[in-house]
């Protein structure tokens, strides 16, 4: 998948203020198999007309945040302190005073090992887009098939983030010593 963006980082697990829970669920899909059929429903779900190609501060935005955030709770992954859902501002480039809401959404698998869970390993994919002909979208971002309403971004990046869902399937099924911190993050395409 080549817009996976994955980044790891020990930070101490207190500063991420995790649920406290014994066990995660069990994820349904064996442990260590990778899932082909669900990395491509992931894809063909989040570049699919109806996300409106996921533009940071419009509707299709917000269901692919929620789209995502479902995807961590059928799998196991456990919602951090205040929820799956992070809000942010972002001023919007295409003129006026206009604020955008953007959305990270992030799901934790705690360690199993007592003295490594409180390092934390952070994988993370942006889901935003570059939306569709009239969204607040900054003119640069704007793909070279302009004549097209709506564009999708399989590639960038609802294939990142299904490897990103993919991933914490995994994680879940089978939680390693360390700690993960998965992100979806919303406004990358605003940097």
């Amino acid at each position: 998948m080549p817009a996976l963006a994955a980044l790891c980082l020990l930070l101490p697990a207190s500063a991420l203020r995790p649920p406290a829970y014994a066990t995660l669920a069990p994820a349904g899909k064996p442990a260590g198999k990778q899932d082909e059929a669900e990395l491509r429903r992931h894809v063909e779900a989040l570049a699919a007309d109806a996300m409106e190609g996921r533009c940071t501060g419009t509707s299709g935005a917000d269901r692919a945040a929620q789209y995502i955030a479902e995807a961590f709770e059928k799998c196991g992954v456990r919602p951090p302190s205040g929820g799956y859902v992070q809000e942010f501002e972002v001023p919007s480039l295409s003129g006026g005073r206009r604020v955008l809401t953007g959305r990270n959404v992030v799901g934790l698998v705690e360690g199993t090992d007592a003295r490594l869970r409180s390092e934390v390993v952070l994988i993370g994919a942006h889901y935003d887009g570059s939306g569709r002909k009239g969204d607040p979208n900054p003119p640069s971002r704007m793909p070279g098939d302009r004549n097209d309403a709506i564009w999708n971004g399989a590639d960038d990046n609802a294939s990142g983030v299904a490897a990103l869902l993919e991933l914490a399937r995994l994680a879940a099924a089978s939680p390693p010593k360390r700690s993960f911190l998965f992100a979806a993050f919303g406004g990358e395409e605003f940097d």
